[in-house]
């Protein structure tokens, strides 16, 4: 598995790039102790395959599909409301 570490004194976040960036664990310092703030699933105790789950805006979670970012326009066609299309709602592939 590869793991890509991102950490400061405070805080270590560890994720794994061939899953999406799956968070795999996230700690913060207390003193000299590294406390869990999200499950270590790499440790073998956790049922998880990652310890969150990233929801990526969607064009109807975006108001008008529109937004700004670093300074340049961007924008998501819109879904239809049609009972044909699949759109996003309490899990992907909904009706």
């Amino acid at each position: 598995m590869s793991e890509l570490i991102i950490n400061n004194r405070s805080l270590r976040l560890i994720v794994n790039p061939e899953r999406g960036m799956s968070v795999m664990a996230f700690f913060a310092r207390r003193g000299d102790d590294w406390l869990a703030i999200m499950p270590d699933t790499r440790d073998g105790s956790s049922d998880l395959a990652s310890a969150s789950f990233l929801m990526m805006p969607y064009s109807n979670r975006v108001e008008d599909g529109r937004f700004v970012f670093e300074g340049k326009n961007t924008s998501s066609p819109m879904p239809r409301s049609t009972p044909s299309m699949v759109i996003s709602a309490s899990g992907v592939g909904e009706r």
